[in-house]
């Protein structure tokens, strides 16, 4: 993985954001999983909750390096979790086997706009999170997408706090302050 200004953020693995201080450059939409047919297609995985978002796009940067690459089109498939892409210049199954593995990133200002209340996972990785009697859990570390709902992580350095990322636990989250307020379900920690 690239060490600046990336972040994961999609359903299904965990958070990743940039490092302190450093701006948040790039987002992760998919991984690629092997080529597609015999003329340069390749199958991805949808690493987003905006899988529509493939057939708007232009220029998607793959790999480490974040290469440019023009799309030429795109093809989702029917649950939405896999499409099939095709890059100008790939002509060959030999030339799309050369991306297997690679991860499909967009530049952060493409990011999808949320609606209230719902947040990238980079936006809320590293955020201090307290109850709302005021005692300090730690600092949110890392985001889990087990199934049913996100988990996220907290961590003080001695104690880790696994909290359901649920309208009733998470009761506010400021942004700007660097901060979540959240209510301990009984028998919690």
């Amino acid at each position: 993985m690239p060490g600046e200004g990336y972040a994961l953020s999609f359903p299904g693995d965990e958070g990743s954001g940039p490092p302190e201080g450093s701006e948040l450059r790039f987002l992760i939409i998919g991984r690629i999983v092997g080529p597609s047919g015999l003329h340069g297609a390749v199958k991805a995985e949808v690493m987003t909750d905006f899988p529509d978002r493939f057939r708007q796009l232009e220029t998607v940067y793959l790999g480490d390096d974040f290469a440019p690459h023009r799309l030429l089109g795109s093809d989702l498939r029917k649950n939405g979790r896999q499409v099939i892409l095709r890059f100008e210049g790939f002509t060959s199954r030999e030339q799309a086997e050369r991306l297997h593995g690679k991860w499909i990133w967009i530049a952060a200002e493409e990011a999808m706009p949320l609606s209230e209340g719902v947040y990238y996972i980079h936006q809320v990785l590293g955020l201090n999170v307290e109850t709302e009697d005021g005692e300090q859990l730690g600092v949110l570390t890392e985001v889990l997408c087990p199934g049913a709902n996100d988990v996220y992580v907290v961590t003080d350095g001695e104690r880790e706090v696994l909290l359901p990322a649920l309208e009733e636990v998470i009761r506010q989250v400021d942004l700007a302050a660097r901060k979540m307020v959240v209510h301990l379900p009984e028998g919690l920690l």
